[in-house]
């Protein structure tokens, strides 16, 4: 079963999640500090609602567990450079997204070459 919000009236786009979500979001939208016309507009309810209810990154966390990965031993190197990218998806450094990945291998692989001369 589909709602077809999107085809609906902004009023109603606003008001059917807010029934679904219950009271904390009735307060959320009450407590913007918003026109009653504007309450009754999605796209100007949006963003609020996400920056309250969308759980935001720790991009301090996300770029540790990047930067900390290495690759297990009886691991493919096909499935390292896999979870690599997966793991600098989470990073949000669109600009440096190869060069990050680059960097990483690189460091890897130096420190297995170090471990295997030892």
């Amino acid at each position: 079963m589909t709602s077809n919000l999107n085809n609906s009236s902004d009023a109603n786009q606003v008001n059917t999640p807010v029934y679904c979500m219950g009271d904390e979001a009735d307060d959320v939208l009450r407590g913007l500090a918003l026109t009653r016309m504007q309450r009754q507009q999605y796209d100007v309810v949006k963003t609020p609602f996400d920056r309250h209810f969308v759980p935001r990154k720790n991009m301090i966390y996300e770029r540790a567990k990047f930067n900390k990965r290495v690759q297990q031993s009886s691991e493919p190197v096909d499935s390292f450079i896999t979870a690599l990218y997966a793991l600098a998806e989470n990073c949000e450094c669109c600009a440096l997204h190869d060069e990050l990945l680059r960097d990483r291998l690189l460091v890897v692989s130096k420190a297995s070459a170090d471990k295997t001369r030892q």
